[in-house]
């Protein structure tokens, strides 16, 4: 019988002390054999529930970069890989994860130790899926460098899942700054060619101007979600 895993979250410890107010987000996996494993600890400053990923890594208290267990942290994300998770338009626990690793250490070395694990893992189907899931429901600017130049590297992936995946965090992102980088590659495959050329079109249309081009209070649109996947 297969292993069943049991993601669940428990907030702890909450004090009425601002300067000691914390709750620990304990995960814990229940397996078939009825052994229980803790996993990583994310400390929030408190214990109101948040809609996103991104609302709830706003809480985290940032803590010295030399406690955070990464190896931890990759143990967790494969312990908890599931197709089912990846739902159109949904967060996942991965998406939890990340965020946690870039309010506790940056968004730079969140994002190169993500470039690693690519690297690392380039054959796990989906984890690769999983991991452009995750990118392609954050902002474009929190992702580059290392974002984009991963999922140009994912586009004659030999699994077109992997591919679909890649082409889809591009059309999420949703961004004009994509453009030279969309239009000076392009996939070897009939069909991600096609969807990748009408993705370039829509953005060309549709998508989010850089912002390098707009003092915040002038910009002449409210930005728009358009994530999809």
């Amino acid at each position: 019988m297969d292993s069943i895993f049991l993601y669940t979250t428990t907030i702890l410890d909450i004090f009425s002390n601002e300067a000691q107010k914390k709750n620990n987000i304990t995960s814990t996996v229940e397996q078939s054999s009825g052994e229980v494993k803790n996993i990583k600890k994310y400390s929030y400053q408190d214990s109101q529930e948040a809609d996103s990923p991104l609302e709830k890594a706003a809480k985290i208290r940032v803590f010295d970069v030399s406690d955070i267990d990464w190896e931890s942290a990759e143990e967790d994300i494969f312990l908890l890989l599931n197709w089912n998770d990846l739902k159109i338009g949904e967060y996942n626990t991965m998406e939890e994860i990340v965020y946690s690793l870039i309010n506790m250490s940056s968004q730079m070395q969140a994002m190169e130790w993500l470039n690693r694990l690519f690297l690392k893992h380039i054959k796990d189907v989906l984890f690769l899926c999983s991991l452009f899931h995750t990118l392609s429901h954050m902002e474009y600017e929190e992702v580059v460098p290392q974002g984009p130049t991963m999922a140009m590297a994912a586009l004659n992936h030999e699994d077109d899942r992997v591919i679909g995946y890649a082409i889809k965090a591009f059309s999420n992102w949703n961004s004009k700054s994509t453009l030279t980088l969309m239009k000076a590659v392009v996939p070897r495959i009939p069909w991600a060619e096609k969807e990748w050329n009408r993705v370039v079109k829509y953005i060309e249309m549709y998508g989010d101007e850089e912002y390098g081009l707009f003092n915040e209070d002038d910009k002449p649109y409210e930005r728009v979600d358009t994530r999809t996947a």
